[in-house]
C-alpha cells in the first residue's frame, strides 16, 4: 500500500508568510523549550466586506498566524481565525455570510448550524468561534510536548473567552492528494482517527454529531 509521509518541506498554507517577509510584532516564549512563538495577528474585520456592503456587520473575524521558532528556523506554523457571528439574526444568516468569502467558511458555517438550532442565542453570546484552522510542525519536533505547549499557548493568548473552539481533522500531507477511491484511502483514514484522538487528548474536544 502506497503511503504519504510527512516531511520537513513548509505546507502549503505556510509558504504566502515566508515569501512576504511579514514583520511578527509578537512572541511567545515557551517555557522549559528553546523555541518560541511568533505571530500577526489583523484587526478585527468583517466577513464578505468586500463583497457585501448590507451584511459587513453581521460577522467580524480576526485572524492569527504563527511561526513555531527554534532560534531562526522556523519548525511549525499554525493558522487560528476567531468569528463573532452575533450581528446576525439567525443560523440562515450566518451561513449566508459566511459563504460570500470562501469555500471553508461556508463548510464550517453549515457544520457548526447542523449542530446547534440557534447558534446565535446558544452559543455565540458566550464567545467567538474559534476557528483553528490548520497546524503543522516538523516531524521530528512532533513528538513529545512541543505541538501541544505551542497550541494552548496560542488558543490562550489569542480566544481565551471563546465559545466554542472547531478543528477539522485533515493530515496535510494529503493536501492535493485526494485519496478517495484510491489505494490511498486507507491510510488517510488512519491518519484522520488518529488526528481525532490526538485533539481530543490535548484540547478535550470531541467530534460533532454524524
Amino acid at each position: 500500500m502506497n503511503r504519504i509521509r510527512r516531511r520537513d518541506a513548509l505546507p502549503e498554507f505556510a509558504e504566502p508568510d515566508a515569501r512576504r517577509r511579514r514583520k511578527y510584532p509578537h512572541t511567545i516564549e515557551l517555557r522549559g523549550t528553546d523555541t518560541s512563538l511568533c505571530y500577526w495577528m489583523s484587526k478585527r474585520h468583517s466577513v464578505g466586506r468586500f463583497v457585501d456592503d448590507d451584511y459587513k456587520d453581521c460577522v467580524q473575524k480576526t485572524e492569527l498566524f504563527a511561526w513555531l521558532m527554534l532560534g531562526r528556523r522556523r519548525i511549525g506554523a499554525f493558522e487560528l481565525n476567531q468569528y463573532d457571528p452575533n450581528g446576525c439574526a439567525s443560523n440562515e444568516e450566518f451561513m449566508m455570510v459566511m459563504d460570500i468569502d470562501e469555500e471553508y467558511e461556508a463548510t464550517l458555517s453549515v457544520a457548526l448550524c447542523k449542530q446547534f438550532d440557534n447558534l446565535i442565542d446558544e452559543v455565540t453570546p458566550v464567545g467567538p468561534i474559534l476557528d483553528f484552522r490548520r497546524a503543522w510542525i516538523m516531524p521530528r519536533f512532533a513528538h513529545g510536548d512541543l505541538f501541544p505547549l505551542a497550541t494552548r499557548a496560542l488558543v490562550e493568548k489569542f480566544s481565551p473567552g471563546h465559545s466554542i473552539m472547531v478543528l477539522k481533522a485533515f493530515p496535510l500531507e494529503y493536501e492535493g492528494n485526494a485519496p478517495r477511491g484510491s489505494d490511498l484511502e486507507i491510510a488517510f483514514k488512519r491518519r484522520v482517527r488518529a488526528m481525532i484522538r490526538y485533539y481530543q487528548r490535548i484540547f478535550g474536544v470531541r467530534p460533532f454529531d454524524g
